[in-house]
């Protein structure tokens, strides 16, 4: 794993011992990609917000805000409705 995601195995056994803090976005994707796992959900096991979902909300905070808000009240399974709905009209 160390070698494929470009750092030292005594690297990431010190990650896991909680001695350094996470790796970086780009090292969490390539994980996430070698575990064939969701990205968002290893950054947020990181601790960290994937750079592009805070640009979005720089971009537009009164509306993800509130759609965040709302949103966290919310089951996963209508979460995950939503936004294939939201998907499907961006494809229209």
């Amino acid at each position: 794993m160390s070698r494929k995601i470009g750092a030292r195995p005594s690297y990431l056994s010190k990650i896991e011992r909680n001695e350094f803090s996470p790796p970086s976005e780009d090292k969490i994707n390539t994980i996430a990609k070698l575990l064939e796992c969701d990205p968002d959900e290893l950054m947020a096991r990181a601790n960290r917000i994937p750079s592009e979902l805070t640009n979005i909300v720089r971009e537009r905070p009164r509306e993800m805000g509130k759609l965040l808000r709302s949103a966290s009240k919310q089951p996963s399974n209508v979460l995950n409705q939503v936004a294939d709905q939201l998907n499907e009209e961006d494809i229209s």
